[in-house]
């Protein structure tokens, strides 16, 4: 078509991936029917698990990321599609066993209240459990939510705000889970060119959030954990989870000025990150040490943020309702900390 092949700007080579054919298809559709035509050859290749004799899907799970976060593998469960007709498809095709019903408790925003947690930010965390996005993007269009609120007016609030501006809440979505871990008006466009078009609407929109309180504290938090990080070359979790960093800032001698290094972000993303799998796994060893069998037995998969499982359908809301009170239990090691919780049955 005389075009020329799209570029990744930060590695400076030709790429085919998805977010780069999606500006192509702006205005050619043929780019489009390519992208759809992949998303469904991928959902045959990837997804066409092969049960076990018993008719179950069985992932081995470790800690393969640096930042201890949980993955699996053969078949990695935790890339399933989400937000799109595909998904719909694939979930229908996760079933639970006869006179079973499936379950999901998932820590709500853990992250984000984690994240909170180490920029020593008591607005950040509240805001995290209320519904930070949904803040923000009433703040980007002037009207400012107060932060003394009482918990509940200040959630309802919030809700609010989220009905009001879905799509604008989706953009701030994307764009305050990125600057968390410093990602790039660049890297924001480059990700979701659908929501930023360019880097300079990507850019207004990281800006805002920066000139915000909580934004404010997210950045002076960077710099602390930086700079941390490159003194001592390492950084470390009350769970005594420690990352070790050699490359926070280089000197780049062409401007005679130090850069961030390769593990700049790595450094930021760290504590949170670990923390959250951390306090999963306490989840997971508090269950076992409950000794309730019928829970024990329930369990399947951690993903994320989740945990998933299956159980007797008499029995499965007591079962949840268990679980659920285990993971908003206070966290002694974060200075009783709580993290929310959603149940689903289905």
């Amino acid at each position: 078509m005389g075009l020329p092949a799209p570029r990744a700007k930060h590695e400076d080579r030709e790429t085919t991936e998805a977010k780069h054919l999606r500006r192509l298809g702006k205005k050619h559709e043929i780019f489009k029917l390519i992208l759809d035509y992949r998303e469904r050859c991928k959902l045959i290749d990837t997804y066409m698990w092969t049960p076990d004799a018993d008719g179950k899907i069985r992932s081995i799970f470790g800690f393969h990321p640096s930042t201890w976060r949980k993955s699996s593998r053969n078949p990695n469960i935790q890339t399933i599609p989400k937000r799109n007709d595909l998904a719909t498809a694939f979930r229908r095709t996760l079933v639970a066993s006869k006179g079973h019903l499936l379950f999901e408790v998932d820590s709500a925003a853990v992250e984000a209240v984690l994240t909170g947690y180490y920029a020593e930010s008591s607005d950040l965390i509240r805001l995290a459990k209320a519904g930070i996005h949904d803040w923000i993007t009433s703040a980007f269009h002037g009207i400012h939510i107060p932060l003394n609120l009482p918990d509940d007016e200040l959630m309802a609030r919030c809700k609010e705000a989220k009905a009001k501006w879905p799509e604008d809440r989706e953009k701030m979505k994307r764009c305050i889970y990125l600057s968390f871990y410093m990602g790039t008006p660049e890297r924001m466009s480059e990700e979701y060119p659908l929501d930023f078009p360019d880097v300079k609407s990507a850019r207004t929109v990281q800006e805002f959030f920066f000139s915000t309180k909580p934004g404010q504290d997210v950045r002076a938090w960077h710099r602390r954990t930086l700079e941390q990080a490159h003194k001592d070359r390492f950084l470390e979790i009350p769970w005594r989870y420690r990352h070790y960093f050699y490359n926070v800032f280089a000197w780049d001698s062409k401007n005679q000025d130090w850069k961030l290094g390769d593990d700049a972000k790595r450094a930021v993303a760290f504590r949170p990150q670990a923390s959250a799998s951390a306090f999963q796994s306490d989840c997971l060893l508090a269950v076992e040490e409950s000794g309730h069998p019928d829970l024990i037995n329930s369990l399947a998969w951690p993903v994320h943020d989740a945990i998933i499982g299956e159980a007797p359908s008499e029995i499965v809301r007591d079962i949840v309702a268990e679980l659920y009170g285990v993971m908003v239990a206070p966290i002694n090691l974060l200075d009783g900390l709580t993290i929310g919780a959603e149940a689903k049955i289905g």
